[in-house]
């Protein structure tokens, strides 16, 4: 599947439940092993996992509910990278459920974490545990014990765009600011409950993570074949190498973005905005458009409280 293939222990983006049940089987570095780490909850992991697989849920990785884009503190993200046993150098591969194309969007944030971390070999199980068991592959339901590492990361901020650079990027036109949320949010038909105002940031143009993944796949979610990975990103009219920022409500929707295009067409100044819409809406004197008028709102938030 030509786009994950890798050199030596340079890690691939995605991986094939083939692909890493043979890299599993190879002798592994004394020093410097290939590690899994499990972002399912935890009653998942339980019932099943790869062998040598660690658990880590994503909600681990991120803020608390009510702000769910703010990055855990360095100290407890330290915690969890050395609990893994992680090094800048330690080949690691993320299992999520995989389910449907949202859930790969768990898998990209803490790819984009690690990265962000000083992780340099990550890789994404393509299809998440769905694939590897519809493959028929073996699984596991003992916690193997992991040796941590002393692992000390710093957060680069080389993928990450926070708010005032989006304003810059905005008012100068150079960037590309690009919404992966569906077309009803882009519009302005809907908000999410964090996001104050519906509609989007001026001047974003509109890429729907929906649209990385294989449609009406019946087994698992996979992401697109290579050739369609180019074809999904000319469709945005963006070109490659112009400088992206990737955004939506709450972060991990735009990590799907951001990691088709910093991991997969290799964009050289592509970021994610992580603290997306919900940080964007809490400033009124900030540019946005498609938002509706006070009646649709008003509709809109009717909606969002029969909802719950």
């Amino acid at each position: 599947m030509g786009f994950w293939l890798s050199t030596g222990w340079a890690a691939a983006p995605l991986l094939s439940a083939g692909e890493l049940s043979a890299l599993l089987k190879q002798p592994q570095s004394q020093t410097n092993p290939i590690r899994v780490v499990d972002i399912r909850k935890a009653s998942s992991y339980k019932d099943n996992h790869i062998e040598i697989a660690s658990n880590s849920p994503f909600e681990e990785w991120r803020g608390p509910a009510n702000n769910p884009a703010q990055l855990p503190s360095l100290d407890k993200l330290t915690q969890l990278i050395q609990k893994h046993g992680l090094t800048a150098n330690t080949p690691t591969v993320l299992v999520s459920t995989g389910v449907d194309s949202i859930d790969f969007g768990t898998a990209a944030w803490v790819y984009w974490v690690l990265k962000e971390h000083g992780i340099k070999e990550v890789s994404i199980l393509n299809g998440g545990m769905k694939a590897w068991l519809q493959a028929g592959m073996l699984y596991d339901d003992e916690v193997p014990k992991i040796p941590t590492s002393s692992y000390v990361p710093t957060r680069s901020g080389k993928w990450t765009a926070e708010r005032a650079e989006v304003v810059k990027a905005v008012n100068s036109g150079q960037v590309a600011v690009m919404d992966s949320r569906p077309e009803a949010f882009f519009n302005g038909d809907t908000r999410h409950a964090l996001v104050k105002v519906p509609g989007t940031i001026k001047g974003a143009s509109n890429l729907s993570f929906e649209k990385w993944f294989i449609p009406n796949n019946p087994n698992f979610a996979s992401f697109v074949v290579p050739d369609a990975v180019k074809k999904v990103w000319a469709a945005s009219g963006v070109r490659p190498q112009t400088p992206t920022i990737a955004f939506c409500n709450t972060g991990h929707w735009s990590a799907i973005n951001w990691f088709a295009a910093s991991e997969l067409l290799g964009q050289p100044n592509a970021k994610l905005y992580a603290g997306s819409m919900q940080d964007w809406s809490q400033d009124a004197s900030l540019p946005m458009n498609n938002v509706p008028n006070r009646a649709k709102q008003l509709l809109i938030d009717a909606k969002l409280w029969s909802d719950k």
